[in-house]
């Protein structure tokens, strides 16, 4: 992997991607981050995770702002008009509109990318939880963390004829709060695909007192990425 690259992809995708925060649920006055957005529209489209979108309560964190956000897909939904449920498919992804007018929001390059090789070089850049259960959110708190790896495996998603796209297995960290982050390609920062779920394991770990332990959630280094290519057949229709 090219460091300069990466380096210089790394500067477009970071100055456009956001963590989504919502109420803590331990502490209803504190704000936490729920999960990653990414700007695909000037007008303030923001691409993440469909559970993301689903939250009832989101803002964004943009330029040092809190703006708020309204929810323009839920969920996306290929053929969402067929009677036949056969020919429907639900993709892990939703789109919000951040409500700020004035400001300038830069949109990422979305691939029409739909098949991919185990071993290809990929990076994803977003937010981890700032809350008390990940230590991960609570080193890096507000900054973006990027992180990079391969693509493991990828499973070609068809209904009848139509290529849907690939479901990606990634060799790569992601956590609690990556959910929306952007996968990318290292060496043009096209967006390849969304982080929609990580595998986690439990550990224990010391307490806050002594002679006391706790359980600690670790990333595993496995996460699971929806494809991008129907978010820009969406929009192109939803601008058309």
């Amino acid at each position: 992997m090219n460091s300069e690259a990466l380096i210089t992809s790394t500067e477009k995708i970071a100055r456009s991607v956001v963590p989504i925060l919502s109420l803590f649920p331990d502490a209803p006055q504190k704000l936490a981050i729920c999960g990653t957005g990414f700007f695909i529209h000037e007008r303030g489209f923001l691409a993440t995770a469909a559970h993301v979108a689903r939250l009832k309560q989101k803002w964004v964190l943009y330029d040092g702002t809190l703006l708020e956000c309204d929810v323009l897909v839920e969920q996306l939904t290929i053929n969402k008009e067929k009677d036949d449920p056969r020919m429907k498919h639900d993709w892990d992804i939703g789109v919000l509109q951040v409500q700020a007018p004035q400001k300038e929001f830069h949109p990422l390059r979305l691939s029409k990318k739909i098949r991919f090789r185990r071993g290809e070089a990929i990076a994803q850049y977003g937010y981890y939880d700032q809350g008390v259960k990940y230590k991960v959110g609570a080193i890096t708190g507000l900054n973006g963390l990027l992180t990079t790896g391969i693509v493991s495996a990828a499973t070609n998603i068809r209904i009848g004829h139509i290529e849907m796209g690939s479901r990606l297995i990634l060799d790569i960290s992601a956590g609690p709060g990556s959910s929306g982050s952007p996968v990318f390609d290292p060496a043009t920062a096209e967006i390849l695909g969304m982080i929609v779920s990580g595998k986690e394991k439990e550990v224990l770990g010391p307490g806050p007192n002594p002679n006391e332990m706790k359980i600690e959630h670790i990333p595993l280094g496995i996460a699971y990425s929806d494809p991008i290519i129907h978010l820009g057949m969406w929009l192109e229709r939803f601008l058309d």
